[in-house]
């Protein structure tokens, strides 16, 4: 029988040792921030260094990381790379990366609460790990004096359209040029979502 999740930030005392170095190592992937083509060590080396624990939160299950979400409030974001940490890790091209990052923070930064990633991992799926991530995000979102909280969504995967729809999630419009519209345009069919939380 399974055992209740458990939602603690990262940088919780409470979070075991050894989870703890793992959910670090995790994190540092810092999965919903920019492209995939950036992977690895390289990933690790760019934001490691950044993170901000305080944005991100881990679920637990079985004495096991079950699943992490991350969260940007008002433009503070999950990590926080400097345009130095972009060159070193990926050269001339950093400069672009570091540019594209900003942007989308400060894109991401109109929204007051902003999902950047939301993952149960393989093994947790279907156990209430998301809805667990997502019930501590609100929490959260309510003590910044948040109003609603807003995700961009893959919403040709019918198992996450019907995550976001369960839990209340509504789509919303881009602006025309804004950054939604241009991940919709460049990355596939993602839409914006939000849930009031007043």
């Amino acid at each position: 029988m399974s055992r209740a999740i458990t939602v603690l930030p990262l940088d919780s005392p409470t979070l075991p040792p050894g989870l703890r170095e793992a959910a670090h190592a995790l994190a540092a992937e810092a999965r919903g921030t920019l492209g995939q083509e950036i992977q690895g060590a390289a990933r690790r080396a760019l934001f490691a260094p950044s993170l901000r624990p305080g944005h991100i939160i881990v679920a637990l299950l079985d004495g096991k990381i079950a699943g992490m979400a991350s969260f940007n409030f008002r433009g503070s974001g999950p990590v926080a790379p400097r345009l130095a940490d972009f060159v070193n890790t990926l050269g001339v091209a950093g400069v672009w990366y570091w540019a594209l990052f900003n942007y989308v923070e400060m894109r991401t930064g109109t929204s007051d609460f902003y999902i950047v990633g939301l993952d149960a991992f393989d093994g947790f799926k279907r156990r209430g790990v998301g809805s667990a991530l997502i019930g501590e995000l609100c929490r959260i979102a309510r003590q910044y004096g948040a109003e609603a909280i807003e995700a961009d969504v893959r919403m040709d995967i019918a198992f996450v359209r019907e995550f976001y729809r369960r839990l209340g999630f509504k789509p919303t419009r881009y602006r025309p040029f804004s950054i939604g519209w241009l991940i919709t345009m460049t990355n596939g069919p993602y839409t914006r979502v939000s849930l009031s939380i007043t």
